[in-house]
């Protein structure tokens, strides 16, 4: 967690409403602070409310987003998870909500918490002076900045935006690189291709107290679009959503294989039934063929082959929990034909590693 001396004091956080020209009067406190400035955002709100989508979104002084910021925040909850808001540092664009693990690349070559050991952590990187973030210069070479902090995310979909760089081959293997969505500034951090987590170093976002996350401002319709087009862009296929949906019975009545020509990523097949009945899967009526799975009990199934995903499964604990993804509307209109259902087949883990041995 932060120390005192690496966030806002009292009296910045006075001085940042002040500026503002917003009353400071009876003020003792930094909750004080927080409570006055969502004061004036409600007013503000009530003025020009984006949500009924009448009129013009609010256009708030740049000093709203910026106040109670902090450049390189590493403010944490009791689990060592995100507290605030992640931002772009350039157009405060939001980038991540009250997620991702605080991590630190310390001097014995591991990431707090992580299971290295000295030598080379999983990332391939020597066990001195931080993690290396290494960019690409217009000239050819590398520029390499070593950062000791870093908010780690499962994977690009813990973000609430974000714009992925391709691959690229870097002096620490092959990476790319997340950037900001709105303004590309960037790289923010580092993803491996054979890793599915994304780093984003601690110096390069700013945190920003999650109470002054409005999301009717930081998730509106870019201008001249509204919520309508939106909404016909995902049913079109241009967009894709992701969806948990929770289990309690052992046997779901889903199989899943590769995707083609798609290393690392798994879908919906089919669907199965067992002397007749159908299984739970299908009678949520929430999944489609077609589906693409991207975490089982809130592990990320970015990178693993069906088999792998398939052992989640079957061995995680009840209720499992399985996040879905589907890109714009039903991809198939097989879901309620005899081609998109099969017999069941009992498998256990073993097995299921066995099958994707014998399929290669």
């Amino acid at each position: 967690m932060a120390n005192d001396g690496e966030e806002l004091q009292l009296q910045d956080m006075v001085s940042q409403l002040e500026t503002m020209g917003i009353s400071t009067e009876g003020i003792e406190s930094k909750e004080d602070c927080i409570g006055r400035l969502l004061e004036f955002k409600a007013k503000l709100d009530v003025k020009d409310s984006p949500l009924n989508g009448e009129g013009p979104p609010p256009q708030l002084p740049a000093a709203l987003h910026v106040a109670l910021s902090a450049p390189g925040g590493r403010r944490v909850d009791e689990n060592g998870v995100n507290a605030g808001a992640l931002r772009c540092p350039r157009c405060m664009a939001r980038l991540v909500s009250k997620k991702a693990m605080l991590v630190e690349r310390n001097g014995a070559g591991k990431l707090a918490g992580g299971d290295g050991a000295g030598g080379e952590d999983k990332h391939g990187v020597a066990e001195t002076g931080g993690l290396p973030l290494a960019v690409p210069q217009p000239d050819g070479t590398w520029q390499e900045t070593r950062y000791r902090w870093w908010w780690r995310l499962a994977d690009h979909n813990d973000f609430d935006n974000v714009a992925m760089s391709h691959f690229h081959e870097t002096p620490n293997g092959k990476q790319r690189y997340p950037l900001c969505p709105e303004c590309m500034f960037g790289p923010l951090g580092l993803q491996n291709e054979i890793n599915a987590e994304v780093l984003i170093s601690c110096e390069l976002v700013t945190q920003q107290d999650f109470e002054l996350a409005i999301d009717a401002l930081d998730f509106r319709a870019p201008e001249g679009v509204d919520i309508n087009s939106l909404r016909q862009m995902m049913a079109s296929g241009m967009g894709s959503v992701t969806f948990p949906v929770t289990f309690a019975e052992q046997r779901l009545g889903l199989q899943i294989q590769d995707v083609e020509d798609e290393p690392g990523a798994t879908e919906v097949a089919a669907f199965t039934e067992q002397d007749g009945v159908l299984g739970p899967a299908e009678v949520s009526g929430k999944i489609e063929i077609g589906d693409r799975i991207a975490r089982v009990n809130g592990q990320s199934c970015l990178g693993l082959d069906y088999a792998a995903v398939l052992d989640l499964i079957i061995t995680g604990d009840r209720p499992v929990t399985i996040v879905f993804e589907r890109n714009g509307r039903a991809t198939t209109s097989a879901r309620a034909t005899d081609q998109a259902r099969v017999p069941h087949e009992e498998l256990e883990p073993a097995r299921a590693v066995e099958a994707h041995a014998q399929a290669q």
